[in-house]
């Protein structure tokens, strides 16, 4: 009974240690798979960050053109105020004059005719 007891205890502690390595070797395992799956995420950030740091200039870039059209936009609209300026002036002189005026304002002009 005594052999059969000890037998027992030593096939419970080869199990054991049986399970117990096991165990370490399917932790080990897990902790490759981690440690991969790990190193290609921070690949992919590394990547994604290079990416966005692209992003960034080109939207800098673009803020840039933006100001730049906006001031030229600007500069064009005071152009067009000057010269709807200058066209109302320049009506509101021709409205003032009578006939003889305009006559002689308008024969100034030359005008391209076809012979009748």
């Amino acid at each position: 009974m005594k052999r059969w007891n000890l037998l027992l205890n030593v096939a419970l502690i080869v199990l054991a240690a049986v399970l117990l390595f096991r165990r370490e070797q399917q932790h080990g395992e897990e902790q490759t798979r981690l440690q991969e799956r790990m190193e290609q995420l921070q690949s992919i950030n590394d990547s994604l960050s290079q990416c966005n740091s692209r992003l960034d200039e080109k939207i800098a870039d673009y803020k840039q053109k933006a100001d730049s059209l906006q001031k030229l936009i600007t500069i064009n609209d005071r152009k067009i105020e000057k010269i709807t300026t200058i066209r109302n002036e320049r009506l509101a002189v021709i409205d003032t004059l009578d006939g003889n005026e305009l006559y002689s304002f308008f024969a100034g002009f030359d005008t391209e005719s076809a012979a009748h």
